[in-house]
């Protein structure tokens, strides 16, 4: 019985003593951030949220992107992969777009740094789309992601009102 009281102690000291040291080096170090490539000048003036937003809730706004697409037919821009993919990768030196498995890949310094795997680029493209090869077209419907083939008058809620204001002001 002593025995044991004696290892409960040992047990609860030594789980005190590692709770202190853990958030002593919290404390005092400071984590340093991942080696992100600097993005050259895109053709946005600036990125569509703040930029500790889209750290922080990226994968929030392409989830509810994906949703509104797959879910409701709403396709929009402002957080689509796509138009991410458009401005944050760019050519390297040799005029070649880096692939998400390479570390000058917008996307993948940080999700390497964070241990995240990323599985957009399964089913996505990892680069932009070529300006040399426009969308092509079969009748009246364009096969393009940034084009609608639906009735925006036909539209309701919060999201669809959005998307009627902005194909009709297009």
């Amino acid at each position: 019985m002593n025995l044991t009281i004696h290892r409960l102690r040992s047990i609860a000291i030594a789980v005190g003593g590692l709770t202190l040291l853990s958030q002593s080096l919290a404390v005092k170090g400071d984590v340093p951030y991942p080696d992100i490539p600097q993005v050259p000048k895109t053709k946005a003036e600036q990125c569509v949220e703040p930029t500790e937003v889209m750290r922080r809730s990226h994968m929030e706004f392409i989830l509810h992107q994906r949703d509104e697409t797959m879910h409701r037919g709403i396709r929009t821009e402002k957080h689509s992969l796509k138009e991410c993919i458009s401005c944050h990768v760019n050519p390297g030196p040799d005029g070649q777009y880096p692939r998400v498995s390479s570390d000058q890949h917008f996307c993948a310094a940080c999700h390497t740094y964070t241990s995240v795997t990323i599985d957009c680029f399964q089913c996505h493209s990892d680069i932009p789309e070529q300006p040399e090869s426009p969308p092509t077209t079969s009748g009246n419907q364009t096969e393009s992601h940034s084009e609608t083939s639906m009735d925006v008058n036909a539209l309701t809620g919060s999201a669809g009102e959005r998307l009627a204001a902005e194909v009709k002001a297009k």
